[in-house]
């Protein structure tokens, strides 16, 4: 796996589509965009219209406490794919996982997201799949070992920049 980095942002939640959300991104001369699932396909269709050369990046998030099944995962997700596939080619199943679901095991999580990945690598071949970052703290490295199998299946591995402790 190729080590990259780009400068980006993790764009925000709350009113997205806000004038200043993207003078920030064109002005400060960021490279990618992470933006989430669950504010819908309009947010990366429009950042894309504004800076076409952007590395738009989907978060395909759903939110705990349990998590859902793959059928239910890759149906949900299914629709945002669709519609963003033309800007999006990067896409992360799941988010923080520890974190949202904080009674599922690694394992658990692990042998989860490889059948979601299986899944969407058949139903859109050609799209690039991450596995979510780890945890901050020094959980990190004893939860990616134990998410192993998934760690190596996936495209490319996320990570937050701002957690202090990794």
């Amino acid at each position: 796996m190729a080590h990259v980095t780009l400068p980006g942002i993790n764009w925000r939640n709350l009113n997205p589509l806000a004038e200043d959300a993207f003078t920030i991104f064109e002005a400060g001369g960021f490279e990618t965009a992470v933006v989430m699932s669950n504010l819908g396909a309009g947010l990366p269709l429009e950042i894309a219209r504004r800076k076409p050369a952007a590395l738009l990046i989907g978060r395909l998030f759903r939110g705990g406490p349990d998590l859902p099944t793959v059928d239910d995962a890759v149906n949900e997700w299914s629709p945002y794919i669709q519609a963003t596939r033309g800007v999006i080619k990067h896409f992360q199943i799941d988010n923080e996982s520890p974190i949202n679901y904080p009674a599922v095991s690694a394992a658990d999580f692990s042998t989860w997201w490889l059948r979601v990945l299986r899944r969407l690598r058949e139903k859109y071949p050609g799209l690039l799949w991450g596995f979510p970052a780890p945890p901050p703290g020094p959980e990190a490295i004893p939860y990616m070992e134990a998410c192993r199998e998934a760690v190596e299946a996936a495209d490319w591995i996320s990570t937050h920049c701002y957690w202090e402790e990794i």
